[in-house]
Protein backbone atom coordinates (compact mmCIF):
# COMPACT_ATOMS: atom_id res chain seq x y z
CA UNK A 1 0.00 0.00 0.00
CA UNK A 2 1.21 3.36 -0.81
CA UNK A 3 0.05 6.98 0.58
CA UNK A 4 1.14 9.78 0.31
CA UNK A 5 0.61 13.09 2.76
CA UNK A 6 1.50 16.64 1.73
CA UNK A 7 2.54 18.51 4.95
CA UNK A 8 4.67 22.17 5.49
CA UNK A 9 6.30 20.00 8.47
CA UNK A 10 9.22 17.82 8.07
CA UNK A 11 7.72 14.51 9.56
CA UNK A 12 10.41 14.24 12.06
CA UNK A 13 9.37 17.36 13.91
CA UNK A 14 6.32 17.18 16.66
CA UNK A 15 3.14 18.71 15.17
CA UNK A 16 -0.18 17.84 15.12
CA UNK A 17 -0.34 16.74 11.18
CA UNK A 18 3.04 14.47 12.07
CA UNK A 19 1.87 12.66 14.96
CA UNK A 20 -2.15 12.27 13.97
CA UNK A 21 -0.45 10.83 10.28
CA UNK A 22 2.80 8.44 12.23
CA UNK A 23 0.01 6.86 14.70
CA UNK A 24 -1.95 6.11 11.56
CA UNK A 25 0.96 4.92 9.50
CA UNK A 26 1.92 2.84 12.74
CA UNK A 27 -1.66 1.20 11.99
CA UNK A 28 -1.44 0.65 8.69
CA UNK A 29 2.01 -0.85 8.50
CA UNK A 30 0.65 -2.99 11.24
CA UNK A 31 -1.45 -4.62 8.52
CA UNK A 32 0.39 -4.93 5.22
CA UNK A 33 3.65 -3.63 3.91
CA UNK A 34 3.21 0.13 3.77
CA UNK A 35 5.02 2.75 1.58
CA UNK A 36 4.76 6.47 3.05
CA UNK A 37 5.46 9.74 1.07
CA UNK A 38 5.80 13.21 2.42
CA UNK A 39 5.54 15.95 0.40
CA UNK A 40 7.34 18.89 2.19
CA UNK A 41 5.85 22.41 0.82
CA UNK A 42 8.33 25.15 1.92
CA UNK A 43 9.68 28.60 0.34
CA UNK A 44 13.33 26.92 0.26
CA UNK A 45 13.99 23.51 -1.92
CA UNK A 46 14.97 21.22 0.43
CA UNK A 47 15.52 18.11 -2.14
CA UNK A 48 14.61 15.01 -2.39
CA UNK A 49 15.22 12.44 0.64
CA UNK A 50 14.23 9.20 3.01
CA UNK A 51 13.65 9.85 6.60
CA UNK A 52 12.21 7.13 8.80
CA UNK A 53 11.80 4.57 6.53
CA UNK A 54 9.48 7.24 4.55
CA UNK A 55 10.06 9.01 1.28
CA UNK A 56 10.04 12.70 1.28
CA UNK A 57 9.88 14.88 -1.89
CA UNK A 58 10.19 18.55 -2.41
CA UNK A 59 7.11 20.05 -3.70
CA UNK A 60 9.70 22.53 -5.97
CA UNK A 61 10.63 19.66 -8.11
CA UNK A 62 7.15 19.33 -9.56
CA UNK A 63 5.51 21.91 -11.46
CA UNK A 64 1.88 20.67 -10.11
CA UNK A 65 0.04 18.10 -8.08
CA UNK A 66 -0.99 16.10 -11.15
CA UNK A 67 2.54 15.64 -12.41
CA UNK A 68 3.45 14.76 -8.97
CA UNK A 69 1.00 11.87 -7.99
CA UNK A 70 1.82 10.70 -11.68
CA UNK A 71 5.54 10.10 -10.50
CA UNK A 72 4.78 8.76 -7.27
CA UNK A 73 2.01 6.98 -7.71
CA UNK A 74 -0.16 6.72 -4.63
CA UNK A 75 -2.80 4.31 -3.76
CA UNK A 76 -4.49 7.15 -1.37
CA UNK A 77 -4.00 10.29 -0.21
CA UNK A 78 -3.86 11.68 3.35
CA UNK A 79 -4.46 14.95 3.99
CA UNK A 80 -6.24 17.41 7.13
CA UNK A 81 -9.61 18.77 7.01
CA UNK A 82 -8.40 22.62 6.42
CA UNK A 83 -8.49 23.82 3.02
CA UNK A 84 -4.95 24.77 2.62
CA UNK A 85 -4.08 25.76 -1.09
CA UNK A 86 -1.55 23.06 -1.66
CA UNK A 87 -3.90 20.96 0.09
CA UNK A 88 -6.80 21.79 -1.86
CA UNK A 89 -4.48 21.13 -5.01
CA UNK A 90 -3.63 17.30 -4.76
CA UNK A 91 -7.16 17.14 -3.62
CA UNK A 92 -8.29 18.60 -7.06
CA UNK A 93 -5.20 16.25 -8.74
CA UNK A 94 -6.60 13.27 -6.85
CA UNK A 95 -10.03 13.64 -8.41
CA UNK A 96 -8.70 13.95 -11.63
CA UNK A 97 -6.74 10.72 -11.51
CA UNK A 98 -9.42 8.92 -9.23
CA UNK A 99 -6.99 8.08 -6.23
CA UNK A 100 -8.89 8.58 -2.62
CA UNK A 101 -8.64 11.23 -0.80
CA UNK A 102 -8.98 10.44 3.24
CA UNK A 103 -9.39 13.74 5.69
CA UNK A 104 -8.88 13.74 9.18
CA UNK A 105 -10.86 16.44 11.39
CA UNK A 106 -8.50 17.61 14.38
CA UNK A 107 -11.46 19.57 16.16
CA UNK A 108 -15.07 19.65 16.39
CA UNK A 109 -17.11 22.31 14.73
CA UNK A 110 -17.42 24.24 18.21
CA UNK A 111 -13.70 24.55 18.28
CA UNK A 112 -11.54 27.02 15.33
CA UNK A 113 -8.32 25.42 14.71
CA UNK A 114 -5.38 26.77 17.48
CA UNK A 115 -3.91 29.64 16.94
CA UNK A 116 -7.52 30.92 14.34
CA UNK A 117 -9.43 34.18 15.18
CA UNK A 118 -12.82 34.09 14.78
CA UNK A 119 -12.52 37.22 13.00
CA UNK A 120 -8.97 38.48 12.11
CA UNK A 121 -8.30 42.34 12.10
CA UNK A 122 -7.37 43.78 9.37
CA UNK A 123 -4.35 44.54 10.30
CA UNK A 124 -3.10 40.82 10.93
CA UNK A 125 -4.44 40.26 7.73
CA UNK A 126 -1.76 42.82 6.13
CA UNK A 127 1.04 41.78 8.95
CA UNK A 128 0.64 38.14 8.01
CA UNK A 129 1.10 39.04 4.04
CA UNK A 130 4.01 41.16 4.17
CA UNK A 131 6.21 38.82 7.12
CA UNK A 132 9.54 37.99 6.20
CA UNK A 133 8.82 35.06 7.79
CA UNK A 134 6.94 31.46 8.25
CA UNK A 135 6.01 29.96 11.26
CA UNK A 136 8.42 27.23 11.34
CA UNK A 137 11.27 29.22 10.11
CA UNK A 138 13.90 30.39 12.50
CA UNK A 139 15.77 33.81 12.83
CA UNK A 140 18.34 32.79 9.67
CA UNK A 141 15.30 31.87 7.41
CA UNK A 142 13.67 35.44 7.40
CA UNK A 143 14.18 37.56 4.20
CA UNK A 144 11.65 40.78 2.82
CA UNK A 145 8.42 39.56 1.45
CA UNK A 146 8.94 35.93 1.86
CA UNK A 147 5.55 34.92 3.16
CA UNK A 148 3.47 36.79 0.63
CA UNK A 149 6.50 35.11 -2.07
CA UNK A 150 5.42 31.90 -1.08
CA UNK A 151 1.71 32.59 -1.47
CA UNK A 152 2.29 34.03 -5.10
CA UNK A 153 4.21 30.21 -5.42
CA UNK A 154 1.20 28.29 -3.85
CA UNK A 155 -1.13 30.10 -6.45
CA UNK A 156 1.18 29.55 -9.48
CA UNK A 157 1.10 25.67 -8.34
CA UNK A 158 -2.52 25.48 -7.80
CA UNK A 159 -3.04 27.21 -11.14
CA UNK A 160 -1.04 25.03 -12.80
CA UNK A 161 -2.40 21.55 -10.96
CA UNK A 162 -6.06 22.85 -12.16
CA UNK A 163 -5.19 23.07 -15.93
CA UNK A 164 -3.22 19.74 -16.22
CA UNK A 165 -6.42 18.46 -14.47
CA UNK A 166 -8.53 19.82 -17.42
CA UNK A 167 -10.17 23.20 -16.45
CA UNK A 168 -10.05 25.86 -18.42
CA UNK A 169 -8.03 29.37 -17.93
CA UNK A 170 -10.75 32.02 -16.83
CA UNK A 171 -12.29 29.19 -14.31
CA UNK A 172 -8.84 28.37 -13.21
CA UNK A 173 -7.92 31.69 -12.40
CA UNK A 174 -11.12 32.79 -10.71
CA UNK A 175 -10.99 29.15 -8.58
CA UNK A 176 -6.76 30.24 -7.81
CA UNK A 177 -8.29 33.97 -6.83
CA UNK A 178 -11.07 32.85 -5.01
CA UNK A 179 -9.02 30.41 -2.73
CA UNK A 180 -6.27 33.41 -2.23
CA UNK A 181 -9.31 36.10 -1.29
CA UNK A 182 -10.20 33.46 1.53
CA UNK A 183 -6.87 32.91 2.52
CA UNK A 184 -6.18 36.52 3.27
CA UNK A 185 -9.15 37.15 5.17
CA UNK A 186 -8.83 33.96 7.40
CA UNK A 187 -12.06 32.13 6.12
CA UNK A 188 -10.51 29.48 4.17
CA UNK A 189 -13.52 26.43 5.23
CA UNK A 190 -12.27 23.90 7.92
CA UNK A 191 -13.88 20.90 5.90
CA UNK A 192 -12.88 19.23 2.87
CA UNK A 193 -15.88 18.50 0.43
CA UNK A 194 -13.20 17.04 -2.26
CA UNK A 195 -12.39 13.71 0.22
CA UNK A 196 -13.44 10.76 -0.14
CA UNK A 197 -13.66 9.54 3.29
CA UNK A 198 -14.08 12.27 6.66
CA UNK A 199 -12.36 11.10 9.79
CA UNK A 200 -13.98 13.03 12.53
CA UNK A 201 -13.31 13.67 15.97
CA UNK A 202 -16.91 13.80 17.25
CA UNK A 203 -20.29 13.49 15.23
CA UNK A 204 -20.58 17.71 15.48
CA UNK A 205 -19.69 17.59 11.96
CA UNK A 206 -21.98 15.00 10.39
CA UNK A 207 -25.24 17.32 9.92
CA UNK A 208 -22.50 20.45 8.82
CA UNK A 209 -21.00 18.05 6.25
CA UNK A 210 -24.84 15.99 5.53
CA UNK A 211 -25.82 19.84 4.41
CA UNK A 212 -22.81 20.10 2.00
CA UNK A 213 -24.17 17.17 0.04
CA UNK A 214 -21.94 14.69 1.64
CA UNK A 215 -22.72 11.30 2.44
CA UNK A 216 -23.08 9.73 5.81
CA UNK A 217 -21.60 6.33 4.14
CA UNK A 218 -18.33 8.45 3.71
CA UNK A 219 -18.09 10.03 7.50
CA UNK A 220 -16.27 8.38 10.28
CA UNK A 221 -16.13 9.60 14.08
CA UNK A 222 -12.88 7.92 15.22
CA UNK A 223 -11.45 10.53 17.50
CA UNK A 224 -8.41 12.39 17.00
CA UNK A 225 -5.37 9.87 17.01
CA UNK A 226 -3.16 13.09 17.52
CA UNK A 227 -4.54 12.70 21.37
CA UNK A 228 -4.14 8.84 21.97
CA UNK A 229 -0.41 8.87 22.90
CA UNK A 230 -1.16 11.59 26.04
CA UNK A 231 -1.16 8.77 28.85
CA UNK A 232 -3.17 8.50 32.19
CA UNK A 233 -5.41 11.27 32.48
CA UNK A 234 -4.13 13.17 35.68
CA UNK A 235 -5.69 13.87 39.04
CA UNK A 236 -5.24 17.35 40.47
CA UNK A 237 -2.56 18.21 42.54
CA UNK A 238 -3.14 18.75 46.29
CA UNK A 239 -3.55 22.94 47.20
CA UNK A 240 -0.49 24.53 48.34
CA UNK A 241 0.01 27.03 50.70
CA UNK A 242 1.40 30.81 50.65
CA UNK A 243 5.27 30.94 50.41
CA UNK A 244 5.25 26.86 49.65
CA UNK A 245 7.44 26.54 46.79
CA UNK A 246 6.39 25.27 43.39
CA UNK A 247 7.32 24.48 40.14
CA UNK A 248 5.95 26.82 37.06
CA UNK A 249 5.65 25.30 33.75
CA UNK A 250 5.32 28.32 31.03
CA UNK A 251 3.52 27.16 27.88
CA UNK A 252 4.10 29.77 25.29
CA UNK A 253 1.76 30.62 21.91
CA UNK A 254 3.38 31.69 18.58
CA UNK A 255 1.83 34.45 18.64
CA UNK A 256 4.96 36.07 16.60
CA UNK A 257 5.02 33.69 14.50
CA UNK A 258 1.19 33.87 13.44
CA UNK A 259 1.76 37.42 13.04
CA UNK A 260 -0.54 38.69 15.86
CA UNK A 261 2.35 40.18 17.25
CA UNK A 262 5.78 41.87 16.27
CA UNK A 263 9.06 40.54 17.99
CA UNK A 264 8.65 43.99 20.19
CA UNK A 265 5.22 43.43 21.50
CA UNK A 266 6.46 39.50 21.83
CA UNK A 267 9.83 40.89 23.55
CA UNK A 268 7.46 42.81 25.93
CA UNK A 269 5.15 40.21 26.76
CA UNK A 270 7.20 37.49 27.56
CA UNK A 271 9.48 39.26 29.45
CA UNK A 272 6.89 40.65 31.34
CA UNK A 273 5.42 37.70 32.26
CA UNK A 274 8.81 35.94 33.34
CA UNK A 275 9.48 39.18 35.47
CA UNK A 276 6.52 39.01 36.84
CA UNK A 277 6.48 35.35 38.14
CA UNK A 278 10.60 35.92 38.91
CA UNK A 279 9.10 38.55 41.47
CA UNK A 280 8.11 35.47 43.94
CA UNK A 281 11.20 34.35 44.79
CA UNK A 282 9.24 30.48 45.46
CA UNK A 283 8.13 29.96 42.21
CA UNK A 284 10.63 28.22 40.36
CA UNK A 285 10.09 28.55 36.35
CA UNK A 286 10.78 27.02 33.07
CA UNK A 287 9.16 28.07 29.58
CA UNK A 288 8.32 25.41 27.20
CA UNK A 289 8.11 26.43 23.60
CA UNK A 290 6.39 25.17 20.80
CA UNK A 291 8.45 22.19 18.86
CA UNK A 292 7.73 23.46 15.27
CA UNK A 293 6.28 26.71 15.00
CA UNK A 294 8.73 28.69 17.60
CA UNK A 295 12.57 29.56 17.58
CA UNK A 296 14.75 28.65 20.07
CA UNK A 297 17.53 30.99 19.47
CA UNK A 298 15.18 33.61 20.13
CA UNK A 299 14.13 32.80 23.72
CA UNK A 300 17.79 32.04 24.05
CA UNK A 301 18.63 35.31 23.43
CA UNK A 302 15.41 36.81 24.72
CA UNK A 303 16.08 35.11 28.53
CA UNK A 304 20.01 35.04 28.36
CA UNK A 305 20.95 35.30 32.08
CA UNK A 306 18.01 34.71 33.88
CA UNK A 307 18.86 30.93 34.47
CA UNK A 308 15.50 29.59 32.87
CA UNK A 309 15.95 26.28 31.39
CA UNK A 310 13.84 26.54 28.19
CA UNK A 311 12.04 23.13 26.70
CA UNK A 312 11.24 22.44 23.02
CA UNK A 313 11.32 19.09 21.87
CA UNK A 314 9.66 17.79 25.03
CA UNK A 315 6.02 16.59 25.05
CA UNK A 316 3.99 18.14 27.09
CA UNK A 317 2.31 14.46 28.43
CA UNK A 318 6.44 13.14 29.26
CA UNK A 319 7.22 16.49 31.65
CA UNK A 320 3.37 17.96 32.68
CA UNK A 321 3.68 15.92 35.83
CA UNK A 322 7.10 17.72 37.03
CA UNK A 323 4.92 20.63 37.13
CA UNK A 324 2.63 22.16 40.04
CA UNK A 325 1.03 24.58 37.63
CA UNK A 326 1.05 26.12 34.19
CA UNK A 327 0.89 29.76 32.86
CA UNK A 328 0.08 30.05 28.77
CA UNK A 329 -0.94 32.35 26.68
CA UNK A 330 -3.19 32.69 23.15
CA UNK A 331 -4.80 29.25 22.33
CA UNK A 332 -2.50 26.03 21.88
CA UNK A 333 -3.27 22.51 22.43
CA UNK A 334 -0.58 22.28 24.89
CA UNK A 335 -3.17 23.49 26.73
CA UNK A 336 -5.55 21.22 26.31
CA UNK A 337 -2.92 18.68 27.25
CA UNK A 338 -2.02 20.81 30.41
CA UNK A 339 -5.86 20.54 31.44
CA UNK A 340 -6.36 16.70 31.30
CA UNK A 341 -3.32 16.12 32.85
CA UNK A 342 -5.29 17.80 35.81
CA UNK A 343 -2.87 20.40 35.98
CA UNK A 344 -3.86 23.85 37.20
CA UNK A 345 -3.52 26.78 34.66
CA UNK A 346 -3.45 30.24 34.03
CA UNK A 347 -4.21 31.72 31.34
CA UNK A 348 -2.69 35.29 30.40
CA UNK A 349 -4.91 37.79 28.72
CA UNK A 350 -3.07 39.12 24.84
CA UNK A 351 -5.96 41.24 24.01
CA UNK A 352 -5.95 38.53 21.01
CA UNK A 353 -9.35 37.84 19.47
CA UNK A 354 -8.73 33.73 19.72
CA UNK A 355 -11.62 30.72 20.84
CA UNK A 356 -10.90 28.75 23.61
CA UNK A 357 -9.07 25.64 23.37
CA UNK A 358 -10.91 22.43 24.12
CA UNK A 359 -11.13 21.59 28.16
CA UNK A 360 -11.05 25.43 28.82
CA UNK A 361 -14.71 25.69 29.76
CA UNK A 362 -14.89 22.07 31.71
CA UNK A 363 -11.30 23.06 33.21
CA UNK A 364 -13.01 26.48 34.47
CA UNK A 365 -15.50 24.85 35.78
CA UNK A 366 -13.25 22.44 37.64
CA UNK A 367 -11.33 25.16 39.15
CA UNK A 368 -8.59 24.23 37.35
CA UNK A 369 -8.26 27.26 35.30
CA UNK A 370 -8.01 30.96 35.88
CA UNK A 371 -7.19 34.55 33.74
CA UNK A 372 -5.50 37.75 34.57
CA UNK A 373 -3.95 40.30 33.19
CA UNK A 374 -0.13 40.53 32.59
CA UNK A 375 0.49 42.82 35.56
CA UNK A 376 -1.62 40.07 38.04
CA UNK A 377 0.16 36.94 37.17
CA UNK A 378 1.72 35.93 40.30
CA UNK A 379 -0.94 36.87 42.53
CA UNK A 380 -3.22 34.37 40.48
CA UNK A 381 -0.48 31.72 40.51
CA UNK A 382 -0.46 31.98 43.88
CA UNK A 383 -4.42 32.22 44.56
CA UNK A 384 -4.92 28.95 42.33
CA UNK A 385 -2.05 26.69 44.16
CA UNK A 386 -3.88 27.83 46.91
CA UNK A 387 -7.79 27.02 45.50
CA UNK A 388 -8.97 24.07 45.92
CA UNK A 389 -10.07 21.61 42.61
CA UNK A 390 -12.80 19.35 42.20
CA UNK A 391 -12.59 17.30 38.72
CA UNK A 392 -16.33 17.51 37.34
CA UNK A 393 -18.21 14.74 35.60
CA UNK A 394 -18.17 16.84 32.63
CA UNK A 395 -14.65 17.77 32.15
CA UNK A 396 -13.73 13.98 33.05
CA UNK A 397 -16.01 12.91 30.34
CA UNK A 398 -14.84 15.10 27.93
CA UNK A 399 -11.46 14.76 28.30
CA UNK A 400 -12.02 10.67 27.87
CA UNK A 401 -13.88 11.11 24.78
CA UNK A 402 -10.89 13.90 23.45
CA UNK A 403 -8.01 11.41 24.71
CA UNK A 404 -8.89 7.79 23.22
CA UNK A 405 -6.50 4.84 24.54
CA UNK A 406 -3.45 4.32 22.50
CA UNK A 407 -3.76 3.12 19.01
CA UNK A 408 -7.69 3.32 19.27
CA UNK A 409 -8.26 5.76 16.59
CA UNK A 410 -5.61 5.21 14.52
CA UNK A 411 -6.72 1.77 13.94
CA UNK A 412 -10.24 2.84 13.43
CA UNK A 413 -8.79 4.91 10.68
CA UNK A 414 -6.16 2.65 9.04
CA UNK A 415 -9.24 -0.16 9.06
CA UNK A 416 -11.22 2.26 7.00
CA UNK A 417 -7.96 2.95 4.53
CA UNK A 418 -7.26 -0.31 4.17
CA UNK A 419 -11.36 -1.59 3.30
CA UNK A 420 -11.12 1.45 0.84
CA UNK A 421 -8.39 0.26 -1.22
CA UNK A 422 -9.46 -2.74 -1.60
CA UNK A 423 -6.72 -4.18 1.24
Amino acid sequence: MRILAPTYVHPSRHHIRTVAFGNIFDELEKREGLEVTWVIFQPDRTGDSEAGGARILDIHGHADAVSLLESAAPDGILVTSTADIIQHSFCIAARHLKIPVFSLYVYGTAVGAAGTPARPAASNVLNKLLSDRMTTDTAGQSRPFRRVGFVMYKARFMLRTMLRAGAGVPASASAVLRHMLMYALGKLSRYNELADCHFLPDDSWIPVLEGLGISRDDMFVTGNPYWENFGELGAPRPAKAPGDPADVLIVTDSLMGHNYWTEGQSDEFILGLVSGLSGDTSLRITVKIHPSSEDMQYYERLLEGRGIRILQQEKIPDIIRNFDIAVSFGNTTAQTQVLASGTRLVVVETGSDLPAPPLYAEGAASGLVAGCKLDGVAGAVRDLLGAGVEVSGELDLRRREMFPATGASSSRIASVVAERLGR
